[in-house]
């Protein structure tokens, strides 16, 4: 079982690995709140959902064989999720997690070295930003994604490809 609280506007761990067959626990910390599959703040995809509340204070989940290797998810109550990043991601049968956040005009980190089967997060942490891969800030064209309150999180799975390495990457407005 994995255990996600679900408090004022947050959920802890926000980012877990799990495997098919794991159940899902979300438990309520404090608050009302909801746990919504989907695109974080825009897009219902009707996977799950359940409400998060003093009298429906848990909701369990049991990871399905057939997913993809991101679940994401989000509370869709008021605006919990834009105004308070309340949301959250399921990574199936990866390998380590490495977080990157805007620092100012850059990311910390820089850069991440990964291999396949790694998952890449970059978070918003406020601002209007993009992740484009590529190095002194000219893009390779293999990836450009927005990162933005609207657009808070940014995933990607290394393919089994891909060789080991650093990944470069900037924000093009920055």
């Amino acid at each position: 079982v994995v255990n996600i609280g679900v408090g004022t506007t947050y959920y802890n761990p926000p980012f877990v690995i799990v495997e098919p067959g794991d159940t899902i626990h979300w438990f309520r910390e404090a608050g009302s709140h909801d746990v919504t599959s989907g695109v974080p703040c825009l897009d219902p995809d009707g996977q799950f959902y359940s409400a998060i509340t003093s009298s429906n204070p848990t909701f369990d989940w049991i990871v399905p064989n057939d997913n993809t290797p991101v679940i994401p998810y989000f509370c869709n109550v008021a605006s919990h999720c834009i105004n308070g990043d309340q949301y959250g991601a399921l990574f199936v049968g990866v390998g380590a997690i490495h977080m990157v956040e805007p620092n100012g005009y850059t990311f910390d980190p820089p850069n991440v070295t990964v291999q396949p089967g790694d998952v890449v997060v970059w978070e918003n942490s406020g601002g209007t930003h993009d992740v484009t891969f590529g190095s002194n800030c000219t893009a390779s064209g293999a990836f450009s994604e927005p990162l933005t309150p609207l657009y808070p999180l940014v995933t990607w799975v290394i393919p089994d490809e891909q060789p080991e390495g650093v990944i470069d990457y900037f924000c093009t407005p920055h």
